[in-house]
C-alpha cells in the first residue's frame, strides 16, 4: 500500500492520492495519514544520507563495484511559494535589509534544489536517447550538502578508480560550482546561455549570429558583437541596459563556455568510451527536463505553497524512488514504515479472522 502511495505521489496531491487509494484498494486512508507516511520516509532518507556521509568521511562506506569511465552532473533549482513561518521569515529578512521598500511577491519564494548524476546516453531510436544511471539529490540544502550526498552516492555505486571524466554542467549559480570535484570539468549550460541571448537581444538575426559564434567557439567575438549592438540600436536606453546585462553574463562565463566534448582529443577519447560502454556522449543540458518531470510538475501546480521541511521530505521521496540505485525504497533504506493507524487496523482484522 505504501509502495502504491510512493509511486503516485510524484503526480498526485495528498487528497487525490487518498481518493486513488480508496478506489484501488477499498481502504480509507486520509490525506493527513498519507502526508505522515511521506514525511516519515523523507526523514528516514535524510538520516540515511547523513549516515552515508559520516561513513564516507570515516572510511567505512562500502565501495561500489559498477564501472563507468564518465560521470556527468547537472543541477538547478525551482522557486516555490513558501507558507507559514518560512514565508514570514523571508519577508522579515527583506524588511530588515530594505526598510524603505515595499516587499515584492518574489520574496515569499524559496529555491528547492535538484541535482542529478548520470553515465551517458543510450540511443533508443532515431533522435531518441535515454539517460543511463540517473541518481538524484533534492531538497532545501546548500551546494556543499548536495555535493557531499552526491559524492557518497557515486562512491557507494561505482568503482571510482575507473572514472576518468567528471563533467558538471551549470547555469552559473555559485552553489552548483561546489559540485565540481578536483580535476573535474565545469561548463556553462548552453540552454540558459541561448535563453539569455534571445531575451536580451532585440533582433532575431543578431541573436542567431551570437549563438552561431558560440557554437564556433568564438567567445571573445560574442562579447564584442554584443557591444557593437548598442550603436546599432541607436543607444536606446532600454536596449543598452539589456545588452549590458548580457555582456556581464557572458563575461562571467567566458572561461567555461567551451563544451567538454569539443576538442579533437576528447572526441577520440569519447569514441573509445563508447566502444567500452555502448553509450553515447552528447552535449549536456538535461536538467530543465528533469526539473519539470521530477519536481516542478508536483510542486508548482494549482497555486500550492509549502514549508521547507515538508517540501524537502516529499522531494526526497520522489527523487529517491526515481534513482536507479533504488529499486525498492524499503530495501534501499532497510527500514519499515507503518503508521499507528495501520497497526490498529491490522490487529482488529486479525481478531476478526480468529473469530
Amino acid at each position: 500500500l505504501i509502495q502504491l502511495i510512493i509511486k503516485n505521489i510524484s503526480e498526485l496531491s495528498y487528497r487525490a492520492c487518498s481518493r486513488m487509494i480508496e478506489e484501488c484498494t477499498g481502504m480509507t486512508l486520509s490525506s493527513v495519514a498519507i502526508w505522515n507516511i511521506i514525511q516519515s520516509l523523507g526523514i528516514k532518507i535524510a538520516e540515511f544520507e547523513e549516515e552515508s556521509i559520516k561513513a564516507y568521511e570515516e572510511g567505512k562506506l562500502e565501495k561500489g563495484t559498477n564501472e563507468t569511465p564518465a560521470i556527468f552532473k547537472e543541477a538547478d533549482g525551482i522557486m516555490i511559494v513558501m507558507q507559514g513561518t518560512d514565508r514570514q521569515k523571508r519577508i522579515n529578512e527583506f524588511k530588515r535589509n530594505h526598510p524603505n521598500e515595499e516587499v515584492p511577491k518574489k520574496v515569499r519564494n524559496g529555491e528547492l534544489k535538484l541535482g542529478m548524476t548520470y553515465e551517458g546516453w543510450k540511443e533508443e531510436g532515431k533522435n531518441r536517447y535515454r539517460l543511463m544511471g540517473k541518481e538524484y539529490v533534492a531538497g532545501f540544502m546548500d551546494g556543499e550538502k548536495i555535493a557531499e550526498i552526491m559524492r557518497t552516492k557515486i562512491y557507494s555505486k561505482y568503482d571510482v578508480s575507473k572514472i576518468e571524466l567528471n563533467v558538471t554542467n551549470s547555469d552559473g549559480a555559485n552553489w552548483i560550482k561546489r559540485l565540481v570535484p578536483k580535476n573535474g570539468i565545469y561548463q556553462a549550460d548552453c540552454y540558459h546561455l541561448k535563453e539569455k541571448i534571445n531575451t536580451n537581444v532585440r533582433e532575431k538575426e543578431d541573436a542567431e549570429e551570437i549563438i552561431k559564434m558560440y557554437w564556433n567557439e568564438k567567445y571573445a567575438e560574442m562579447i564584442k558583437y554584443v557591444e557593437s549592438l548598442k550603436y546599432k540600436y541607436d543607444g536606446e536606453c532600454e536596449e543598452v541596459e539589456k545588452l549590458e546585462e548580457l555582456k556581464k553574463y557572458l563575461n562571467k562565463r567566458k572561461e567555461c563556455m567551451k563544451r567538454y566534448n569539443s576538442s579533437k582529443e576528447m572526441k577520440e577519447k569519447l569514441k573509445e568510451y563508447s566502444k567500452r560502454t555502448g553509450l553515447q556522449y552528447r552535449n549536456m543540458g538535461c536538467q530543465e527536463s528533469n526539473n519539470y518531470a521530477k519536481i516542478a510538475r508536483r510542486f508548482k501546480k494549482k497555486r500550492m505553497s509549502w514549508k521547507e521541511k515538508s517540501a524537502t521530505n516529499l522531494a526526497k521521496v520522489i527523487t529517491t524512488y526515481a534513482s536507479e540505485s533504488c529499486k525498492d525504497i524499503f530495501e534501499y533504506l532497510k527500514v519499515k514504515v507503518l503508521p499507528e493507524s495501520f497497526k490498529e487496523y491490522a490487529e482488529k482484522y486479525i481478531k476478526e479472522i480468529d473469530l
